[in-house]
């Protein structure tokens, strides 16, 4: 179970952490979803155990981790190149036998679409998610791959 608590500043949330903790045996946390805006937190419901601190310390240094540009620019190359990967491999084994042809063109079609569309929402604009950017450009792979083995297929 998820709460959301819209906070004016990470004082108030602050204050909210120690009032939580002092009634109940729950922690509540909160993280930055993202560095392009000042503060958006997520506050979760959560028991306090072990593994669960062990998760969130995890994910915690892999978010700061991924802060650094050239980090962030490199995780984002290689889901390029990861893209452009998987198109070749889809082309090559779906026309391998031409069975199944139209069945992963409608599948490429429909995957392509729903991340045009989480990516271009505006709700997406006002907040970058490095997991989203990083579907958008193996998605920009794939295309740019399948773009390629037309053209060779065509000469």
């Amino acid at each position: 179970m998820q709460i959301q608590i819209n906070a004016v500043s990470p004082a108030d949330i602050y204050n909210i952490n120690k009032q939580a903790e002092a009634k109940t045996n729950i922690l509540f946390e909160y993280r930055y979803i993202s560095r392009y805006l000042d503060f958006f937190p997520e506050v979760y419901l959560m028991q306090n155990t072990r593994l669960n601190n062990l998760f969130d310390a995890i994910a915690t240094r892999l978010g700061q981790w991924f802060l650094n540009p050239w980090r962030r620019l490199s995780l984002l190359i290689i889901s390029f190149l990861f893209g452009f990967f998987l198109g070749n491999a889809v082309s090559t084994t779906a026309g391998q036998e031409g069975v199944l042809d139209i069945v992963v063109a409608a599948f490429l079609v429909l995957l392509t679409e729903i991340t045009s569309r989480i990516f271009y929402s505006p709700r997406f604009l006002s907040r970058r998610s490095l997991l989203i950017d990083s579907l958008n450009l193996l998605k920009v792979g794939l295309t740019y791959s399948l773009f390629l083995e037309a053209f060779k297929l065509g000469s």
